[in-house]
């Protein structure tokens, strides 16, 4: 239902995370409930298959540029800024979307969450986790920019402003996250156990054909609704072809 809601309003994001609910849900029908709990973290984690935060990228933009001009007029250096603009006496230089640090967001939210599954057993330490790779990367990526135009100051532009700084912003990210994962491993927890799901060849029913029913019922349910939402859109589309041939000339 979710995949035909976005399908059907056009919104991609949740026609994606409807994909990928149809093939976590599938998991649950067939091994049950009791399988897909013992992989809930795997499962979860396949909806990062979906893009996002582009939405958010304007925002990002504008973080990066607040964080970055006071530290170069910390440093001593004449700015003049402008929405995501920032100028010096060297030279100009813009937060264009590319330096909004939203990859570096994403990225270091997919490691966050699968560093805090691995590392630590509460929920409390999980959340904070996932929420420090949130902030980190964002913080990192001003200070990414501020180097940048403090090297091109310092410089006088002949390195900074060119395809150096997009291998520096790579290094620079890797180096912050291996840090993160340095600082964070001090309150890691001792690794738990995998979880054992034993099967008992008394628990299993007398009919073992009847336990295929939901699955056959959940195939059911996702062939259905794209079929019956493509007859829709062709029933109205030759709707509006009707009302196009009949309208007076």
């Amino acid at each position: 239902m979710v995949w035909v809601v976005g399908r059907g309003t056009g919104v991609q994001i949740i026609e994606q995370i409807g994909a990928v609910g149809i093939a976590v849900s599938m998991v649950a029908a067939v091994l049950g409930l009791s399988v897909a709990w013992a992989l809930a973290f795997p499962l979860a984690f396949a909806f990062f298959l979906v893009p996002f935060g582009k939405e958010m990228v304007p925002w990002f933009m504008q973080v990066t540029a607040d964080i970055a001009t006071p530290l170069l007029r910390w440093s001593g250096i004449p700015i003049y800024r402008t929405e995501t603009f920032i100028y010096i006496p060297e030279g100009s230089f813009e937060v264009a979307r590319a330096c909004s640090g939203l990859k570096y967001v994403v990225t270091a939210c997919v490691l966050g969450a699968l560093y805090a599954n691995l590392s630590y057993r509460s929920w409390w330490k999980r959340a904070i986790c996932v929420l420090v790779f949130l902030v980190v990367p964002i913080v990192a990526n001003g200070l990414r920019v501020y180097f940048i135009i403090l090297t091109s100051h310092l410089t006088d532009m002949r390195f900074g402003p060119g395809a150096e700084h997009v291998e520096f912003g790579r290094i620079f990210f890797v180096a912050i996250m291996f840090l993160t994962f340095w600082v964070g491993r001090r309150w890691s927890d001792d690794p738990q156990p995998d979880p054992v799901i034993r099967s008992d060849s008394s628990t299993l029913p007398v009919s073992p054909e009847g336990s295929w029913v939901p699955v056959f019922l959940s195939l059911l349910l996702i062939a259905l609704p794209p079929n019956y939402l493509a007859a829709i859109v062709k029933n109205v589309a030759s709707g509006v072809e009707d009302v196009k041939l009949s309208a007076p000339r």
